[in-house]
């Protein structure tokens, strides 16, 4: 379950990853220059997201069509 801290609005909650895709996620946040590595985590996973959705729905127009 997450933690909501008093003083921070955002939920946080502790992960582990892969090695692979811990470098992944390394790499991302050097390569892109993002702030810090829970922003970085938050747009590869919003991104993942957002592509499988966008799979999802030219799968189901390929079956109606």
């Amino acid at each position: 379950m997450a933690h909501i801290r008093k003083n921070c609005s955002k939920p946080s909650q502790t992960v582990s990853f892969e090695p692979t895709v811990y470098k992944i996620a390394r790499t991302y946040w050097h390569e892109e220059d993002k702030d810090n590595f829970s922003q970085c985590v938050n747009e590869l996973i919003m991104m993942g997201y957002k592509y499988k959705k966008l799979v999802e729905k030219k799968k189901a127009a390929r079956m109606l069509g």
